[in-house]
């Protein structure tokens, strides 16, 4: 006796004329929009990035702005650098000629003659 079954597996019948384009539209659309929230996302993280490295660097130059300036309070207080009132900004030796450095001296009152 013979089954009725094939042993081939089915097969669907694929879309034809109006149903093919409406599926193919679909796709695009779906790939267009997929690549639009790609490129949304890329920009949200690029800018994050260059906000962070702008952080950095503002950060590093205040930490190097606050160096220079203990260096000088000490140089100072040490008596090797001379206070000099209104001569204006001063320079740094090289290579920090790119940053100055200024005392502003305001008498103290209410000390009690100290």
């Amino acid at each position: 006796m013979r089954s009725t079954r094939s042993n081939s597996p089915t097969t669907k019948a694929l879309p034809t004329g109006r149903a093919l384009v409406r599926l193919q539209g679909a796709v695009l659309l779906e790939v267009v929009l997929a690549l639009g929230l790609f490129v949304a996302a890329a920009a949200v993280v690029s800018a994050s990035l260059n906000a962070s490295l702008e952080s950095v660097d503002r950060l590093r130059l205040n930490l190097h702005a606050v160096n220079l300036a203990v260096s000088v309070l000490s140089e100072l207080q040490l008596g090797t650098r001379a206070v000099e009132t209104g001569s204006g900004p001063q320079p740094f030796e090289p290579p920090f000629e790119q940053w100055g450095w200024e005392v502003f001296l305001t008498p103290l009152e209410g000390l009690g003659g100290i």
